[in-house]
């Protein structure tokens, strides 16, 4: 009879632990990473279901004339807190204001005088002049 028990409770011990993953799976978001991607598997109920997020924006830059910034790269503020952003498509600065309002644009692709080939920083002297950092010459 002690043998009985004895397997019994052994097969129990033995059995419980896939029983105990398949919930804990089902209840509990998993992490895994499958060739360098991080994959998260959330469970079938909202793990906080009384909570929520709400997103509200706070700026927005250029407003109607999206299609101002190709392809932003560096920026700096000055002390108005107006941006500077450099648009690495046409090599020119767009200028916005406090609001993300566009005020201006500043040279463009080009070798001459305000023209750009490489736009590689951007910064203020101590004066409050605009400098504008072009690491490539013209061929």
């Amino acid at each position: 009879m002690k043998f009985k028990n004895l397997i019994l409770l052994m097969v129990v011990f033995l059995f419980f632990p896939f029983c105990s993953e398949k919930t804990s799976q089902e209840t509990e978001t998993r992490v895994e990473i499958i060739d360098g991607i991080v994959q998260i598997h959330n469970t079938g109920e909202p793990a906080y279901p009384n909570k929520r997020v709400i997103f509200e924006e706070e700026l927005s830059i250029g407003g109607e004339e999206y299609e101002l910034l190709s392809r932003p790269g560096n920026f700096t503020v000055d002390q108005d807190e107006t941006f500077y952003i450099e648009d690495e498509l046409d090599q020119s600065i767009k200028v916005f204001d406090l609001n993300g309002k566009y005020v201006q644009s500043i040279g463009r692709r080009g070798s001459g005088p305000g023209e750009f080939n490489s736009i590689s920083d951007l910064g203020f002297l101590p004066d409050g002049s605009l400098l504008v950092l072009d690491s490539k010459e013209s061929s």
